[in-house]
């Protein structure tokens, strides 16, 4: 009976050693690895300070524990100072962040993780790696390049550029008006009209200018016989004055008056241009049938001007004139009126 008992316990015995040969032995679980990483660094020039870091990874489980971040290379990181860190779940904060090193607590931290800092940049340009390690048991490692500059300079240059049109027309002035006429006829004055631009075809003047000067423009006219106005080619002592005045019939008179700000404008333009700003020819009534007229001195007057650059920037004139009885009769009356436009740069 003894020798029976003492078999089944050998073979209860070889059983559980066959047993104990197959078991295995269920290891602690890694942390594993991140991936994905990447730091976006706002300069990677040497020596910048106040560098914004923004590291990503993707993590492989939910971490728990700390996490540093380490980077080295040629030369050394400085001042890195923790600005902030999320996870898609659970939390990460700071742990005394200090030099090249960011220190983080991760608490059931699920990707993705995010992490900004600020540093500045090492002084030796070369490749860098940033290293994970800590008790969280997180690894991987990724790659930073540090240059000696990373910026480049554009420059360009604008040159001065100014345009200039005047002319004749019975066509109102507008941006995309362009000279083809250069008199103005009054044709034949008779003591009972005053003969002016617009009526009786009469023509306008026009006038154009388009720059980039940053002061803007002047635009002057200088009348050849100044307060003589129009004279006679033939007989020069015979003349109708240019004056300063309401017309009328019956009143030997000749000049120019402007409505700057209702027969001028400019063109549209991005950035938008600066409209025309009165001379000494803008007067009220200068269109009614009796025009008020600025008179001719014979120097330089100024016509219009811009405080800026501008396109296509127009301004329209009209030219008034009527006799007396006792004006002297000819077919040769005539002025000579010339425009300058002066930008300047």
């Amino acid at each position: 009976m003894r020798n029976k008992y003492m078999k089944i316990v050998a073979r209860i015995t070889a059983v559980a050693t066959v047993l104990a040969m197959f078991a295995t032995v269920q290891p602690a679980v890694a942390a594993g690895s991140a991936t994905a990483m990447k730091d976006t660094m706002t300069r990677e020039m040497i020596s910048v300070a106040s560098v914004t870091h923004v590291v990503t990874m993707t993590l492989p489980s939910a971490q728990t524990g700390t996490l540093d971040i380490t980077y080295t290379g040629a030369g050394t990181f400085a001042s890195f100072a923790f600005v902030s860190s999320t996870c898609g779940t659970g939390t990460s904060v700071n742990n005394t962040t200090a030099s090249n090193i960011v220190h983080l607590t991760l608490s059931a931290c699920t990707t993705p993780l995010t992490v900004t800092f600020t540093g500045t940049n090492p002084g030796t340009a070369g490749a860098y790696v940033a290293t994970l390690s800590g008790t969280a048991g997180l690894a991987g490692t990724y790659g930073v390049p540090i240059v000696t500059n990373d910026q480049i300079s554009v420059t360009a240059s604008v040159s001065p550029s100014i345009t200039f049109d005047v002319g004749a027309d019975a066509v109102a002035c507008s941006s995309a008006w362009a000279s083809t006429v250069y008199t103005v006829a009054l044709g034949t004055l008779t003591v009972g009209a005053v003969n002016r631009s617009d009526t009786s075809s009469v023509q306008h003047i026009c006038t154009k200018v388009s720059t980039n000067s940053t002061s803007g423009v002047a635009v002057t006219v200088l009348s050849l016989n100044g307060a003589s106005g129009l004279v006679s080619t033939s007989t020069p002592a015979h003349t109708i004055p240019s004056l300063s005045a309401t017309m009328g019939a019956g009143v030997a008179g000749y000049g120019l008056c402007s409505m700057v700000g209702t027969t001028s404008g400019m063109a549209v333009t991005t950035p938008v241009g600066v409209t025309p700003a009165n001379g000494v020819f803008s007067v009220t009534g200068c269109g009614g049938a009796t025009p008020v007229i600025v008179a001719f001195t014979g120097s330089a007057q100024s016509a219009w001007t811009t405080s800026g650059p501008t396109s296509n920037a127009y301004a329209q004139f009209d030219v008034s004139a009527a006799i007396s009885g006792t004006t002297a009769a000819h077919s040769d009356y005539a002025d000579t009126l010339t425009w300058v436009a002066t930008g300047t740069f």
